[in-house]
């Protein structure tokens, strides 16, 4: 939180989007086509109502949420 304070210019958020998967076994991925798609919508929604400040979007440093948030933005700026 503090390196959050200390950069006001930058506009800061997370969801629980990389989280949202049903593992069949001991996976964490890849994410379905539904969360890519209400992730691509998060983007989209919060690039409007901030439209004059760069999105820092953020998640655990856990290596499967790191992953599927990685992927997750692969996709928005594919998209």
């Amino acid at each position: 939180r503090s390196e959050i304070r200390k950069r006001p210019a930058l506009f800061f958020f997370s969801s629980d989007l990389q989280e949202r998967y049903e593992s069949f076994n001991k996976d964490f991925g890849p994410i379905d086509i539904c969360v890519i798609f209400h992730f691509c919508s998060l983007m989209r929604d919060v690039s409007k109502e901030q439209p004059n400040s760069p999105l820092v979007y953020y998640c655990t440093d856990e290596p499967e949420m790191c992953t599927n948030t990685a992927l997750l933005l692969a996709c928005h700026l594919t998209l």
